[in-house]
């Protein structure tokens, strides 16, 4: 597939490690990655580069993940682009994906983290981008494929009838 086809993803992550291996499994996975190891960093690439999804480290020298999250989300020109954060963080795993949400990301994932976690958000997130371009009229991507915990917030629940009851699907997921 040629780069032009393949989704850019920009990862602003301050550890080299983890850095290497997230970028080397979704460069597997048939992604472009760019890195940022600091905020500035990010932000800077992010204005040239116009990803189609954002992974953002919450703790990074310069800027932290939540100053440029906050930044992406509310820039007009930026505020469609998809964001996951990331964070090594155990406790607080409820308020801390409440902040998360609040900011306006899309996502988090919580390190260390599951390649096949995070391929799955990544890829959902950046379907969910392409047929917002193809289709601005239709808003985000039908509930049913949101399975993260940013998905409560992305459509309200679609009802379906069924004779003379409505039943909720995204509430059996």
């Amino acid at each position: 597939m040629p780069n032009r086809e393949r989704p850019l993803i920009l990862l602003a992550e301050d550890e080299a490690n983890v850095s290497l291996v997230t970028r080397t499994r979704l460069e597997a996975n048939g992604f472009r990655v760019r890195t940022a190891a600091d905020g500035e960093e990010a932000l800077t690439l992010l204005r040239k580069l116009k990803p189609s999804l954002v992974l953002l480290d919450l703790k990074m020298p310069k800027l932290d993940g939540y100053q440029v999250c906050r930044f992406i989300k509310q820039n007009p020109a930026t505020r469609a682009v998809p964001v996951i954060l990331f964070s090594a963080s155990s406790s607080h795993s409820l308020a801390l994906r409440d902040k998360c949400l609040e900011l306006g990301a899309d996502d988090h994932i919580r390190k260390p983290y599951h390649p096949d976690e995070l391929l799955s958000k990544v890829r959902r997130l950046i379907q969910r981008e392409t047929l917002d371009a193809r289709h601005p009229e239709s808003g985000a991507a039908p509930a049913a494929q949101d399975t993260g915990p940013a998905a409560d917030r992305l459509e309200p629940a679609r009802s379906y009838s069924h004779g003379s009851e409505a039943t909720d699907h995204r509430a059996e997921a």
